[in-house]
């Protein structure tokens, strides 16, 4: 095996290597997206429950109220209009 041969042979190992390098710095890297997008997503989720749970909360309130009023629209001589609802 001549000089030139081992060299070439010390550069291949070396793009390997490099190549491996390369290989598990984005398997780092694509571990990192996947758990920001899974971070992401939990977060949209909480966020998606606490609307909807808002939403239920505001919805009853003012339906109670609607439909008070609505009776004493339709019966004004029996409202009591200084009656908080």
């Amino acid at each position: 095996m001549s000089a030139f041969d081992v060299v070439l042979a010390f550069e291949l190992v070396l793009v390997l290597v490099l190549v491996l390098v390369l290989v598990l710095v984005l398997v780092l890297v694509l571990d990192v997206v996947v758990d920001t997008l899974d971070r992401l997503e939990s977060s949209a989720e909480r966020q998606q429950r606490f609307v909807a749970d808002a939403s239920h909360e505001l919805r009853s309130p003012l339906t109670g109220m609607r439909s008070h009023l609505e009776v004493d629209l339709q019966h004004p001589e029996e409202a009591d209009w200084r009656a908080s609802h």
